[in-house]
């Protein structure tokens, strides 16, 4: 699991959905949650979780894409496997890994310290902790 550190900026409920928006580096970032359990308030710091294989990588080209969560990263390490690439990436002092197959149409042009864009979908996100009340 990959581990984001980010901050609450907002929150918005209706019914059972919620939409919690995050600042991740100043970079926004978006959770959508079915009946929420947890109460997180603005100004909160927090750990999200992500499956690295539910991050995506686009080139710079990022307009295109209609996911509401795009961050610009620096790709770290890439170690290609014969079923699985796996793309360390980081952003300030994070660092994350996207996992992809290794016959990805991307990957073949990837190279250390690259800028692109990772993907998240928004319900592919979760709080694992919370650091301060």
């Amino acid at each position: 699991m990959s581990k984001l550190y980010a901050t609450v900026t907002g929150v918005t409920s209706h019914e059972m959905l919620t939409i919690v928006t995050f600042d991740f580096y100043g970079q926004s970032l978006q959770m959508l949650s079915l009946d929420m359990q947890q109460k997180l308030h603005e100004g909160q710091r927090v750990v999200l979780g992500v499956k690295p294989w539910t991050i995506g990588l686009l080139g710079m080209r990022a307009e295109e894409s209609t996911f509401v969560n795009q961050l610009h990263v620096k790709v770290q390490k890439i170690e290609k496997g014969s079923l699985l690439t796996s793309v360390l990436l980081s952003v300030g002092e994070s660092r994350f890994e996207s996992v992809t197959v290794a016959d990805n149409s991307l990957t073949p042009t990837l190279h250390e310290g690259d800028d692109v864009v990772a993907v998240i979908p928004a319900g592919e996100i979760s709080v694992t902790e919370i650091c301060d009340g």
